[in-house]
C-alpha cells in the first residue's frame, strides 16, 4: 500500500460517519411519519366527517337522515361514525358538498 492512498482514510471515514449521521435522521423522519399514519382512526365521527366535506354537522345529520351518507360503520346511542374511506370517496366524487378550500 502506498503512502498516498493512506492519506485519504481519514476522509473517507469521515465522509462515511456523516452519511450514517444522515441516515439516522432520515429513519426517524420515517419513523414519525409511520407513527402518525398509524395514528389516523378508521372511522370519522359526525365533526369529523363534516370537517374532511366542509359542512356543518348539522348538515351532515340531515344528510344522514335524507338517506345520503355511506353505510354507517357503527352508532352507539346517539354517535354515529362512518368508515374513512367511504367517506374520502364521498369527497372526491362531489356527489355532496362544495370544494374543501385548504387553508
Amino acid at each position: 500500500m502506498d503512502m498516498s492512498s493512506s492519506q485519504w482514510m481519514p476522509q473517507i471515514f469521515e465522509m462515511f460517519e456523516e452519511l450514517k449521521s444522515q441516515n439516522k435522521d432520515l429513519m426517524q423522519k420515517v419513523e414519525n411519519l409511520e407513527q402518525m399514519v398509524d395514528k389516523k382512526p378508521l372511522t370519522l365521527n359526525v365533526a369529523e366527517v363534516a370537517k374532511v366535506l366542509g359542512y356543518s354537522a348539522e348538515y351532515i345529520r340531515r344528510l344522514d337522515r335524507d338517506g345520503k351518507m355511506p353505510k354507517k360503520a357503527s352508532k352507539i346511542g346517539q354517535r354515529s361514525r362512518w368508515n374513512r374511506n367511504d367517506i374520502e370517496k364521498m369527497a372526491l366524487s362531489k356527489r355532496v358538498g362544495r370544494p374543501r378550500v385548504n387553508t
